[in-house]
């Protein structure tokens, strides 16, 4: 049952992230690396992942937008991108895959 409810999630969400294209902000700005300390930022897509309890993925986001540092690679996502995505996440399944 908790692989169907993952399978479910994880399609849901590429449904979802499908419909409604995340796109790269268009007021980023480079900001100093607040993890490392060395490196700058820049605006990138990257694949957000959501994680249970054990550690599995139960969800994936692809194109996500992010501030990348470019010499250790934290990534920073703007506050209305992670409401949004939240939003996305917290929604039912739109269609439910079972693994034989």
């Amino acid at each position: 049952m908790p692989e169907e409810r993952s399978l479910a999630a994880i399609e849901s969400i590429r449904a979802r992230a499908r419909q409604n294209q995340f796109r790269l902000s268009k007021h980023a700005t480079k900001m100093k690396c607040v993890f490392c300390k060395e490196g700058e930022t820049r605006p990138q897509q990257v694949t957000m992942e959501r994680h249970n309890e054990a550690g599995e993925p139960i969800a994936v986001i692809h194109n996500f937008p992010a501030e990348v540092c470019e010499v250790c690679g934290e990534e920073y996502y703007a506050a209305e991108d992670w409401q949004r995505a939240e939003r996305l996440l917290s929604q039912p399944p739109a269609r439910v895959a079972q693994i034989p």
